[in-house]
């Protein structure tokens, strides 16, 4: 889903709070994982001036989604204890903490189904982000629907085969992109 090795074009001053927004998901993602679920996963004074585009609150963890990465999440909070413990190690020249950091992007992009772009990056702006993955569709599908505003956002659908009758949409109104 994200270009793992798009973090390594981080600035050297933004690989600080794009390590501290990530590991904070990473650790919200575990918790509620794990039956803790919080109270208040995330407000625009949690988002760092380094994210680039626009972040839809509130983020929405996708259970299954969640389900099938833990053990990733598990094993990438293992890797970036050590980095959360000391700050002065989160430094652009370390190649596996940013190809930890990218990794976990990767998952946690695909658990909340919505891209995160870190200033210096040349990637797609942070915005939802659907992807489809579907063999047999026999009903109904939609990527993303908007009930007042989605600023902007891509969907993706791989589909297999679509019985007739059914119905595939991309996106929906009112107002996805353009202005709200």
């Amino acid at each position: 889903m994200s270009d793992i090795l798009g973090l390594s074009a981080v600035a050297a001053a933004a690989l600080p709070p794009t390590f501290t927004f990530l590991y904070q998901r990473l650790e919200a993602l575990l918790n509620r994982h794990d039956g803790w679920h919080e109270a208040n996963d995330l407000s625009t004074a949690d988002l760092p001036p380094t994210l680039v585009g626009t972040v839809s609150l509130p983020l929405v963890a996708d259970e299954q989604r969640l389900r099938d990465r833990a053990g990733e999440l598990r094993l990438a909070r293992t890797v970036l204890a050590r980095y959360q413990q000391d700050p002065t190690l989160v430094v652009p020249g370390d190649s596996m903490l940013i190809d930890v950091l990218g990794q976990l992007r990767s998952a946690i992009e695909e658990i909340y189904s919505h891209r995160f772009t870190f200033t210096g990056e040349n990637r797609e702006r942070s915005a939802p982000l659907v992807v489809q993955r579907i063999d047999q569709v026999d009903s109904d599908v939609t990527g993303m629907q908007a009930g007042e505003a989605i600023v902007t956002g891509t969907v993706i659908q791989d589909l297999k085969n679509v019985s007739n009758g059914s119905t595939v949409i991309g996106m929906s109104a009112p107002v996805i992109g353009g202005g709200a």
